[in-house]
């Protein structure tokens, strides 16, 4: 998984399918991680460029504040 640093924390995200399709952003509920989008990003996936990501002190984010 691709992670992205801004400031002093470090976000985990995923980026999939084509970039010149519609995007959609997924994010997670609270007690959970990008994971919960597994089935339905890979339904979405052929048909949009579908961006999810951890929430700040979830999955693989730090929880430290800016």
């Amino acid at each position: 998984m691709p992670f992205l640093e801004i400031g002093d924390c470090v976000h985990c995200y995923l980026d999939e399918g084509a970039k010149e399709l519609p995007a959609l952003l997924l994010a997670n509920s609270l007690g959970t991680d990008l994971r919960i989008w597994d089935e339905v990003a890979a339904r979405l996936v052929g048909h949009f460029r579908v961006i999810r990501y951890d929430k700040r002190g979830h999955g693989l984010t730090d929880a430290r504040t800016p």
